[in-house]
């Protein structure tokens, strides 16, 4: 499921492009929390996307400035959908970055 993060009205004084951000991750209250911490913040634009399979699509659509993303996904491993990501021309070039829990490492890689 895809969905755009409610946010604060998005203005620049300056005309510049807002920053959008990509967020992959399957748990929706990571969304909830990162919506949260930039509803403040003017200049970025929050769009989630709850499933990696649906995460290409959501990017070529909206274009975003950088992704964030989970690395432990049930249908697309995370360094899978890195790579998804550098080998599709329109986001080839756009900062991925993949924050890691304590979670990630007791688990084990592919257990939650």
């Amino acid at each position: 499921m895809i969905e755009q993060v409610p946010q604060t009205t998005r203005h620049s004084t300056e005309g510049r492009r807002p920053i959008v951000v990509l967020l992959v991750d399957d748990q929706r209250f990571v969304g909830a929390a990162v919506g949260q911490l930039l509803a403040t913040e003017s200049d970025i634009e929050l769009h989630c996307c709850h499933q990696a399979v649906d995460a290409i699509a959501m990017a070529n659509q909206i274009t975003p400035t950088m992704v964030l993303q989970d690395l432990v996904m049930p249908d697309i491993d995370g360094l899978t959908l890195v790579r998804l990501f550098r080998a599709n021309p329109l986001t080839a070039g756009t900062p991925v970055i993949v924050p890691l829990a304590s979670h990630v490492v007791a688990a084990g890689p592919g257990r939650r």
